[in-house]
């Protein structure tokens, strides 16, 4: 347990370079999701880079501000579509 809180034997850190990995991968096959998960376990530099990133931008795109904001267009959405059924 170095510089964050272990989860199941893994910090933190590593939690987000994972999802970090997952989310780059997503859409690039199980391949390519496995090579990026391995490179992410086997190289301590890009998997520190990758839980920075995957951090600064959940603390950047995820606020209570932003979610309220999306749920509220989502909302809007809604309520013009039911308005112009009737």
């Amino acid at each position: 347990r170095r510089g964050g809180v272990a989860v199941n034997g893994l910090g933190l850190a590593a939690l987000y370079a994972a999802f970090a990995a997952v989310a780059t991968a997503v859409n690039l096959g199980t391949q390519a999701l496995a090579h990026a998960l391995l490179d992410a376990a086997q190289n301590p530099d890009e998997r520190s880079r990758r839980a920075a990133n995957a951090h600064a931008r959940i603390e950047r795109d995820f606020t209570v501000h932003t979610q309220v904001a999306k749920i509220e267009a989502i909302l809007n959405q809604v309520a013009a579509a039911h308005a112009n059924r009737r």
